[in-house]
């Protein structure tokens, strides 16, 4: 009997954002090439792949045969395929393509094969999300993932006085984040257990989720979640203009004040409803 190739696949850093499109890249070669395995390394270079990575590589729809230790990627002859560092093509101001596609691009470059972008293959969730009972909040962030007056930052005074305005106009907020980001003085909830089934659920029930340019932006834009993303960094809008997903507005400018993206809400909801 024939015996499948073998691929692995990594990534040097572990940014969610960037795994969720690359594992969208891996599901559009499991649709066109079923006879490749594909293997994905443990370790995030030297350290442990963080458990909700290890959670998302599980959990979702994507045929990944496991999850292999491998000390050296790019010289281990086990595997007939390796995919490099997955990642997109940046900085050249000539590039519009969406970030996937270009990461597809990428990883055809390094393994030699000819995969075609699919615009509607996105990968998601497919295990059971956990028992949620209400549906009438937003979900909110209250910084980027750097913090601070650099990158992609909006900052959590502008967080804070637009969850302040949402809350005075009868909306109930939960606050999504890591352990120590700033809470939101006027936030129901903050929920920073990332049990990702339990996440999916605060995700998938949600009215409307706003965050930045960063894991939840992804997350909600490959399952198609009503969400409104901020751009406020200093550089590179392009890039941010090309991980546009379904359902998705995206707010591209430095100043915008938390005022202004309560009326953009305002107007958000009220279409939907």
């Amino acid at each position: 009997m024939k015996q499948n190739k073998t691929l692995l696949c990594w990534r040097d850093f572990n940014g969610l954002g960037d795994w969720l499109m690359a594992l969208s890249a891996i599901k559009m070669l499991n649709n066109q090439y079923p006879d490749i395995d594909v293997y994905v390394r443990d370790r995030i270079k030297d350290e442990p792949m963080p458990m909700l990575l290890r959670e998302v590589i599980t959990m979702f729809d994507v045929n990944i045969k496991r999850l292999v230790s491998v000390d050296f990627p790019h010289t281990d002859n086990r595997f007939d395929l390796r995919s490099n560092h997955m990642i997109y093509p940046m900085g050249a101001k000539t590039l519009t393509e969406p970030l996937i596609e270009g990461m597809v691009k990428a990883l055809n470059y390094e393994t030699g094969l000819n995969i075609q972008y699919e615009p509607e293959t996105y990968a998601t969730f497919a295990h059971e999300a956990a028992p949620q009972f209400s549906t009438d909040y937003i979900i909110m962030v209250s910084r980027g993932k750097r913090g601070g007056d650099t990158g992609k930052e909006w900052g959590y005074d502008n967080f804070n006085n637009l969850c302040s305005l949402l809350r005075q106009s009868g909306h109930r907020i939960i606050q999504i984040g890591r352990e120590d980001h700033e809470k939101l003085s006027h936030a129901r909830q903050f929920h920073d257990d990332y049990n990702l089934p339990v996440l999916h659920s605060y995700l998938l029930n949600a009215t409307l989720i706003i965050s930045m340019t960063d894991g939840i932006m992804v997350y909600a834009g490959q399952h198609h979640f009503p969400q409104l993303s901020l751009y406020c960094g200093g550089y590179d809008y392009q890039a941010y203009e090309r991980s546009k997903f379904p359902r998705q507005l995206q707010l591209v400018h430095k100043d915008v004040t938390p005022k202004e993206v309560f009326e953009v809400i305002k107007t958000l909801l009220l279409k939907a409803a």
